[in-house]
């Protein structure tokens, strides 16, 4: 993004703060890693009674240098009307239950184009996307879906369904608008090639029972639709538990997740047609990607004068994989299925502390502290990750 542009966009945020807008909400934070520094402003501003625009710009850099590149990441409207809510432009989606780490659409940074809408019942909600994942001329569509019903008030379910093509199918545009049909059965259409296309399959649930809720998460590629399908175990789940019953005034979580590698890929990758479930290398499910187990335990407290406190320890063990890679035979799958090549295990600690230190405004640091045996994939070396994340968070 060149100086000019840059100016450009700041002169829009300060626009639209300035403007006579209904209400604004803004946030502005900072990623501090070892080497770079990346710094997202947000802004989202009520222009009328139900329409609203958000706007994100990221400047990004390395510590040793002065200058940051800036760029627009988002911008985007949503209007409601009734029960129902139609967007678009370009912005980050999360679905799930898991308080840490979803897999379906989990990377609260990985932001597209897309168009969608929203509808919202009495006991139920569904949404639907349709985005474009390209990020060079080759064509990369994504159509998108989520389910979520509380048939009873101590249970939610949640279903959802993915399809990433890099080809046009006939009657797509019906699949990628008409609500709750199921993607995975235009592969029965005749004249399209199942090739062209990467399905995942997802299923979600939280039972919210007196002493303690129970939720979990299911993710699945290409699943075996027909008895008898020998596709590869391509899957990842979350479950946890999270209570507030153990001491009062705290909330404890203990999560546990676990994706199989080429989880989010499709056998069209070794053609050079990128179907995976992301924008290039960012995967647009769990931010690890594909390959990962985790633990991870939690403990949460606010206090009367708006202090939060967050704080927990986690191991995890990452594989030497991508969000793009498909395997080449049998025998590269089956060395490669799990944690493959040198896996990288950390154990570290993780805190949150947020306070209003002025009206309407909350201000909260972060920050992750992990030892890595095998670290960057290199055998026996060890080595430590850090990364602390400023947050200035306000409404007026």
């Amino acid at each position: 993004m060149n100086k000019g542009r840059s100016v450009f966009v700041l002169v829009l945020l300060m626009l639209v703060l300035g403007s006579n807008v209904l209400l604004a909400d803004v946030k502005i934070t900072a990623y501090l890693y070892p080497r770079d520094v990346q710094i997202e402003t947000e802004v989202t501003a009520k222009l009328l009674t139900d329409l609203n625009l958000h706007l994100g710009v990221t400047h990004q850099g390395l510590m040793e240098k002065d200058s940051l590149k800036a760029d627009l990441t988002t911008y985007a409207l949503d209007y409601s009307f009734g029960s129902t809510t139609i967007f678009a432009g370009r912005q980050s989606f999360t679905f799930g239950k898991a308080r840490i780490n979803s897999l379906f659409f989990g990377n609260e940074r990985a932001r597209f184009p897309h168009i969608g809408y929203e509808i919202n019942g009495k006991n139920w909600s569904y949404q639907k996307i349709y985005g474009d994942l390209a990020i060079d001329d080759n064509l990369k569509r994504l159509g998108a879906h989520y389910l979520d019903i509380t048939p009873i008030p101590e249970l939610s379910i949640g279903i959802g369904e993915a399809l990433i093509t890099h080809d046009t199918f006939p009657g797509d545009y019906f699949y990628y608008a008409l609500p709750i049909l199921p993607y995975y059965l235009a592969n029965y259409v005749p004249g399209t090639h199942s090739t062209s296309d990467n399905s995942l399959f997802y299923g979600d649930f939280e039972l919210r029972l007196p002493p303690t809720t129970l939720y979990g998460e299911l993710l699945v590629t290409e699943f075996p639709m027909v008895p008898g399908a020998k596709n590869p175990d391509l899957w990842g789940i979350t479950l946890g538990l999270e209570t507030s019953k153990l001491v009062p005034n705290w909330v404890f979580v203990v999560e546990f997740a676990r994706a199989q590698n080429f989880l989010y890929s499709n056998s069209s990758n070794l053609r050079g047609k990128d179907t995976s479930l992301s924008i290039g290398e960012t995967p647009l499910g769990n931010p690890f990607g594909p390959d990962f187990q985790t633990v991870q335990f939690q403990a949460k407290r606010e206090w009367e004068q708006g202090l939060d406190l967050e704080a927990g320890v986690f191991y995890r063990a990452l594989g030497e994989s991508n969000v793009t890679w498909w395997y080449k035979n049998r025998q590269e799958y089956e060395e490669n299925r799990f944690l493959a090549g040198t896996p990288e295990y950390q154990i570290g600690m993780k805190t949150n502390l947020a306070y209003p230190i002025v009206e309407n405004m909350v201000a909260s640091f972060d920050l992750e502290v992990a030892r890595a045996n095998n670290y960057k994939h290199q055998e026996g070396k060890t080595g430590y990750y850090y990364a602390a994340i400023i947050t200035a968070h306000w409404k007026f």
